[in-house]
């Protein structure tokens, strides 16, 4: 009985210490979102693949499809199009019209926050 006791304490522990992925409404997350203040970046989120796409207005550079897992305060991120097979992690905050998100696409500005507005 102890034995059982035991077994059962530390498998609840352990399911505990793990970090749950946090997913939001698909139909609130879908769509387009532009960020907020130059208005050349968007988002575009289809929440059945768990990817998005980078599409930026004016500059190329970081471009394409992102893999992503949502957690409580962070998103982590896999640029389908980089050699490297892990993810970062970046900042995330959601509402229902408002996505706020570490700059993940301008290296020269790493702590940055960046805001996205939903247009549909």
């Amino acid at each position: 009985m102890k034995n059982f006791f035991l077994i059962g304490l530390l498998t609840i522990m352990a399911i505990s210490c793990e970090k749950d992925s946090i997913e939001p409404n698909p139909e609130i997350i879908n769509g387009i979102w532009v960020e907020a203040v130059h208005k050349s970046d968007t988002l575009v989120f289809d929440n059945e693949s768990h990817y998005f796409t980078l599409n930026r207005g004016t500059v190329r550079t970081a471009t394409g499809i992102y893999g992503y897992e949502i957690e409580e305060d962070s998103i982590s991120l896999k640029w389908t199009l980089s050699s490297y097979s892990g993810s970062y992690k970046y900042y995330f905050d959601f509402e229902e019209k408002k996505i706020r998100i570490g700059n993940f696409y301008m290296s020269s500005s790493k702590n940055e926050i960046l805001t996205f507005i939903k247009t549909n």
